[in-house]
């Protein structure tokens, strides 16, 4: 069974904070100041004989606070008001509208989550130009919402939508336009990679080239993209062409240590899970997303984070088969040092480990470096060679990167996703 033919569970440990990788929707959607409106400040709420103002404020300090389901009632109430002042279908909403999202999300009701999200990008369909910049943006949200609840194929669709408007005109058309192709072609690699697909480096090898070719990069943006493409091309196995790229990175350093890129597609990954699978599922539930597409969330909090670990990640439910007993605060003193050699190809050999877990662990971390792939090391000579790598493996909440620009960094969200699929 693929992700892609699954229905769509929800992804909790990204859906919790605004998608960060489209806040430029957010940001340019319009310059909205309520406060040096004078009608808005006049304005008297029905329910709660607040100004629109006043109630923007009350919002914000109950989300600070946490008390997320309060902080739902006064956007509602926020949004009655504006929809009073400027009609139902305003851009003045939108702000509220991700409020919300980020509301219901902390709260698990991630059904709400997905009507507004719909609700948001319908909201910029009718409101704006489809030649308008932050429509695409609306777009490029939606996109990512769908892949982070593993809707790989509609995601998909809109990354090329996306992609087929900003590349119209390039590159005599540069800046924002450039920007959200960029976006499109990363959301698209990524959405291949953790659904499996086939060639998420032709999305990063279009970025690298976009990158190289234009003037409007320094010289660090430019090796940052060619670095994600010969990384790509390193979790493809694809290491005949990543080989001489990656000796021409090396270039502009004096040596270059591997690095752990993880799993190449998500069978591998489902193959070390399944070493040790013994998965909690009550708090798993199903509803219905849309008229033709059923998805799968949370109804509550899982007992520890979907994704646990570091620099490996594991299924927080299984974590707690490979560990004796299941204190939270006893996972936090547990480590494995590892030492191993990173071939010419990027597979690890002669791994070496040592720590205070159980040998139920240190089974499971060893099929998993049979599966993950590396990023070779290069020598003081500039020559791809063997070279011995070190890390310590803890089994605590990583933090998540707040945007997933390095492809080094996709493999956890890879593990999220099938960490969720391994439950249902």
């Amino acid at each position: 069974m693929t992700p892609v033919a699954l229905a769509a569970p929800l992804v909790v440990a990204l859906a919790d904070s605004v998608d960060s990788a489209n806040v430029s929707f957010y940001n340019n959607v319009s310059n909205i100041n309520y406060e040096a409106d004078n009608q808005a400040d006049e304005f008297v709420d029905f329910y709660s004989s607040m100004t629109i103002a006043e109630l923007r404020d009350k919002s914000l300090e109950l989300m600070d606070a946490g008390h997320y389901t309060d902080a739902i009632a006064s956007i509602h109430q926020l949004q009655g008001a504006i929809h009073r002042l400027y009609g139902v279908d305003t851009i003045e909403q939108v702000e509220s509208l991700i409020w919300l999202i980020e509301c219901y999300g902390k709260l698990n009701q991630f059904n709400r989550v997905d009507q507004q999200q719909e609700f948001l990008f319908s909201l910029a369909a009718r409101t704006l130009n489809e030649q308008d910049p932050r429509f695409q943006y609306a777009r490029l949200r939606l996109a990512n919402w769908y892949l982070r609840s593993l809707r790989y194929e509609r995601a998909l669709m809109l990354y090329d939508v996306v992609g087929e408007w900003a590349e119209k005109g390039l590159p005599a058309n540069t800046g924002e336009q450039q920007e959200i192709l960029l976006m499109s072609l990363r959301g698209e690699a990524l959405a291949r990679y953790v659904s499996g697909m086939c060639c998420a480096s032709k999305p990063m090898l279009r970025v690298h080239q976009i990158t190289s070719e234009s003037g409007d990069f320094d010289i660090e943006h430019k090796q940052s993209a060619l670095q994600d493409y010969v990384n790509i091309l390193f979790l493809e196995r694809n290491h005949g062409d990543a080989s001489p790229l990656l000796q021409s990175l090396a270039e502009s350093h004096d040596a270059m240590s591997p690095v752990l890129l993880g799993f190449s597609k998500p069978g591998d990954m489902a193959i070390a899970v399944n070493r040790a699978r013994h998965l909690s599922t009550g708090h798993v539930t199903s509803y219905k997303a849309s008229k033709r597409h059923n998805a799968i969330a949370f109804n509550s909090a899982p007992d520890l984070p979907i994704v646990l670990g570091d620099p490996i990640s594991i299924c927080g439910d299984q974590i707690q088969t490979l560990v004796q007993g299941r204190n939270r605060r006893r996972l936090a003193t547990l480590y494995v040092d590892v030492s191993m050699r990173i071939d010419k190809k990027g597979r690890a050999t002669d791994v070496q480990m040592t720590g205070n877990t159980t040998s139920k662990v240190r089974r499971y971390l060893a099929q998993a470096i049979r599966k993950i792939r590396f990023r070779p090391g290069v020598s003081t000579t500039g020559e791809i060679d063997d070279v011995r790598l070190e890390f310590r493996q803890v089994f605590t909440t990583a933090a998540a990167p707040s945007r997933f620009r390095d492809v080094s960094s996709w493999s956890r969200v890879l593990a999220s996703h099938n960490c969720q699929i391994s439950a249902l």
